[in-house]
């Protein structure tokens, strides 16, 4: 087949971002059948160069190069996620994705049957990819956009749980600063014998003067590093991501929140990249009395996130976009010890990307819960331990459906909002663990 033809069933395969169990650790797997040849199975990490090598009928693929052939392509799990047929004459072929109704291309000559691939796939096959793409996330514990601890959505529900719920209280609304010293109340003798002055002077103390005064905390930065090593399903990995954000406190009840973050994923050989950016409005309903930390507070964040992903290995990503709430509720029972609880819901869908004629859609329609818990001890005024766990569930079909998320760490802040945060994070779902740490520093200005 031509170089173009070729370019238009790697970009079946890819769109496809399917396939099937994994021959020694494989993520990707291409069965050939054809009349009088033996089967061939070829295993790989990078979806369009098994593509390229099948249409191409070269490499070990090379003794289907004059016969008719089948092509079926196996990926992280999903059989037969994508069946590709040809005639010995390369003008008659039909695609199957998983899912769908098998589409059949007959042209007078190889030129005539790539155009009409090539419209397929630009056009009316559009609903169908999408569909694709669909049953991929819903089934493949490898897949990029949605349905597992490593996709696209998973990622920006954590960023956002983190942000505004697990870890808010790196966050300050307010800062506790030093007060300046307030003048002695003159000495008066009244009638109550002196309890005048008691009163003023108690009310001096509550006041915050001479002690403890409470203020908006203004403007802060911060930057988080984590990366973690993981297995699912049959396979290995590693994951890395940087996140930021810069929080502004217009008082100490409504704040503005923006934040991004940047990720890499390998899954065996293959490269995955998601990145994201989130807009979120805090919203404090109840905080601590007087100047103190004990009382209780409790922060609502309604927050959206546009982002997305990519894979050229893989063959898969596009464009997620999302809106959700987090709750963050704590209880500062003393200046030593604080119980939180944090809830986030969030709803993400697949936007459509064009390019070069083509459109892809992930295929995302997704709901996602998280609920954590999370205590926290001061050995002093600035340092602390904290220990917590989270539960993540995904509301529609996914293949990883639910995993739960163990954290524990070491931390110093001051009470403007300036610190730094050390901790290692443990995961564990249906067919997929993940051992990894995570480090934090804040700046208030």
């Amino acid at each position: 087949m031509s170089m173009h033809a070729a370019r238009m069933w790697m970009m079946a395969g890819a769109l496809a971002g399917a396939a099937g169990t994994a021959i020694a650790q494989n993520l990707f797997v291409v069965t050939g059948t054809g009349t009088s040849v033996p089967t061939v199975n070829v295993g790989g990490s990078s979806l369009i160069d098994l593509i390229d090598d099948a249409v191409n009928t070269q490499g070990q693929f090379a003794q289907f190069q004059a016969v008719d052939s089948t092509f079926a392509l196996n990926y992280g799990g999903v059989a037969d996620a994508i069946v590709v047929t040809k005639n010995a004459g390369n003008t008659q072929a039909t695609i199957q994705l998983l899912g769908q109704p098998t589409r059949t291309f007959t042209g007078v000559n190889q030129a005539d049957l790539e155009n009409q691939i090539e419209n397929y796939l630009k056009k009316e096959g559009s609903n169908d990819l999408t569909e694709f793409f669909k049953q991929v996330n819903q089934r493949s514990v490898i897949g990029v956009s949605d349905g597992n601890p490593n996709a696209t959505t998973a990622r920006m529900a954590q960023f956002t749980f983190d942000k505004f719920g697990f870890f808010a209280d790196q966050f300050k609304a307010y800062s506790l600063r030093p007060g300046e010293a307030a003048p002695a109340p003159e000495p008066t003798q009244g009638s109550d014998g002196g309890t005048s002055e008691r009163i003023a002077m108690e009310e001096s103390q509550q006041s915050g003067v001479g002690g403890l005064v409470r203020s908006k905390a203004g403007l802060q930065f911060s930057l988080a590093a984590s990366g973690s090593t993981f297995d699912v399903g049959n396979f290995s990995g590693e994951s890395a991501t940087i996140a930021s954000s810069l929080d502004l406190n217009f008082s100490e009840r409504v704040g503005l929140s923006l934040g991004s973050f940047m990720a890499y994923n390998s899954v065996e050989d293959a490269d995955v990249f998601h990145g994201a950016f989130t807009l979120g409005v805090p919203i404090r309903i109840l905080l601590p009395d007087g100047t103190s930390r004990d009382g209780w507070t409790w922060q609502l964040t309604p927050h959206a996130t546009a982002g997305g992903s990519a894979s050229e290995d893989i063959g898969a990503g596009g464009l997620v976009y999302g809106f959700g709430a987090t709750s963050y509720l704590a209880w500062h029972i003393n200046e030593r010890w604080t119980l939180a609880m944090s809830n986030q819901f969030s709803n993400y869908q697949g936007e459509k990307l064009k390019f070069d004629e083509y459109e892809i859609d992930p295929g995302v329609d997704q709901s996602m819960l998280k609920n954590g818990l999370r205590a926290t001890y001061r050995f002093s005024e600035q340092w602390y331990a904290y220990a917590g766990a989270a539960y993540t569930n995904f509301l529609d079909d996914a293949a990883i459906e639910s995993w739960i998320t163990g954290t524990a760490g070491v931390g110093y802040s001051t009470r403007a909002g300036t610190g730094v945060q050390l901790g290692v994070v443990v995961e564990n779902g249906d067919d997929y663990e993940a051992l990894g740490g995570r480090l934090g520093v804040s700046l208030a200005f």
